[in-house]
């Protein structure tokens, strides 16, 4: 009997260690401008096979991040000319200043199965603006000045901007839906769908975590020590008595 009470307790132990050491490993797949979708096949094979994890598995959670950034796009909308003022013998100086407006940009992300969206998510850029900055000084042209003869004249050139801009980064946790889809075929597809203006898309990762998915199902490590303690409960009493 008491060579059977301490099978059963390493038994026990056995379970719920390996229940409860499973490794989940982080894994990150970055894909450029170009592409459309996450294939994590080869890039899961490798990782299994550096930690000398088996097949088959299963992706314990997922999410994606998506860089985006302002194609840069200024649109001149006013021009101001100031008076000629002498800034130095024969020598003639104006302010002029340009405003620039910078267009809003804004779309959502979805990914995607055969069409159809699993889930997205909207983003916009945001607003700014930049003050009165000097730019550059340029010659505009020559003038003749009765008693003084031929004058030089500047401008001293200046830009505002104002408007929508900078870089975007959006990121979608893959709920049920998407998680099965990229399961299914190791293979998720996404999309980038402007409704205002133009942006640039740079860039998306996949950070994702897996874990060896036993072909046979193992009771949880709570419901095989309850039921070892009963046992060893039901023993005990059975030899008081």
């Amino acid at each position: 009997m008491k060579s059977f009470k301490i099978s059963l307790i390493l038994s026990i132990c056995v379970v719920f260690c390996a229940m409860t050491n499973a490794i989940a490993f982080p894994i990150a797949l970055e894909v450029d401008a170009s592409g459309n979708n996450f294939d994590i096949n080869s890039t899961v094979t490798n990782v299994l096979s550096q930690n000398n994890y088996t097949l088959p598995y299963v992706i314990v959670s997922a999410y994606a991040e998506f860089n985006l950034s302002d194609d840069g796009d200024l649109s001149l909308t006013q021009t101001t000319y100031g008076n000629y003022i002498r800034a130095a013998y024969k020598d003639y100086r104006r302010t002029v200043v340009r405003y620039y407006t910078d267009a809003s940009e804004s779309g959502d992300i979805s990914m995607v199965h055969d069409g159809i969206d699993l889930q997205s998510t909207s983003f916009a850029t945001e607003s700014y603006s930049i003050p009165q900055t000097y730019i550059d000084r340029t010659f505009q042209e020559t003038y003749n000045f009765p008693r003084i003869g031929t004058v030089y004249r500047y401008n001293n050139n200046y830009e505002v901007v104002s408007g929508y801009g900078g870089s975007v980064s959006e990121t979608i946790v893959f709920d049920v839906n998407t998680l099965n889809d990229l399961s299914e075929d190791g293979i998720v597809e996404f999309a980038v769908n402007m409704t205002d203006g133009d942006i640039n898309f740079d860039s998306a990762t996949l950070f994702f975590e897996i874990e060896e998915n036993p072909a046979a199902p193992v009771p949880e490590p709570t419901t095989m020590l309850l039921l070892g303690i009963g046992i060893l409960t039901s023993i005990s009493r059975r030899k008081l008595f």
